[in-house]
């Protein structure tokens, strides 16, 4: 991210990175597009209203203010009644850096190894009992130790690319391809890459 904000263009590049989705559902496919996660307690409906709520702030004039108080571990469970900054950070934490949460939804962000590496109380997000997103065809990232997962659904993008392993794409339809291109190590942790097979 640095070599944007450094870049020549860097004020053009942010402003279209401020002006993507941070959800995509692609009604006629029935397929949805996030980066990290959903929480249980959210429909499509919740979710397309946060995202909604969120890419209005984004875009807006109070950018800078909400950048702020952007930062955060909490809250870290899911309230309507959440309001202005604790609300957006929820927002944010749950589209961006969701990974492992508590079965009543608790997100934890200290967690970010392969399945099986974490506490007995935590669990991925996708695998919450009576999720409320269960029903919905879901294509997510932001996981390079988590790898390909064939749950009913699910369908996982990170490859860890960023570990020098592969770019992966997918063909969305009635059965969906995986399409994938080497990358050529960007940053290889030692002790992160010996947890992945090299296969």
């Amino acid at each position: 991210f640095e070599d944007v904000l450094h870049a020549k263009d860097s004020e053009s590049l942010i402003d279209w990175l401020r002006h993507r989705p941070l959800l995509h559902h692609d009604e006629a496919l029935g397929y949805t597009m996030i980066h990290a996660g959903l929480p249980p307690q959210w429909n499509l409906d919740t979710a397309k209203q946060c995202a909604d709520e969120m890419q209005k702030v984004l875009r807006g004039k109070k950018i800078k203010k909400f950048l702020a108080h952007m930062y955060g571990n909490k809250p870290n469970l899911w309230s309507e009644d959440l309001k202005k900054w604790d609300r957006l950070r929820f927002i944010t934490n749950s589209f961006t850096r969701l990974r492992y949460c508590t079965e009543e939804g608790r997100q934890d962000f200290k967690e970010n190894g392969p399945l099986g590496t974490q506490p007995e109380h935590l669990h991925p997000w996708f695998r919450i009992k009576n999720r409320e997103s269960k029903d919905l065809k879901l294509v997510f990232g932001h996981w390079a130790t988590l790898g390909q997962v064939e749950d009913d659904n699910i369908f996982t993008l990170d490859s860890a690319c960023v570990w020098g392993r592969g770019l992966t794409a997918m063909k969305l339809g009635e059965t969906p391809e995986y399409f994938q291109i080497p990358c050529k190590g960007a940053r290889v942790p030692v002790k992160k890459l010996s947890r992945m097979s090299t296969d």
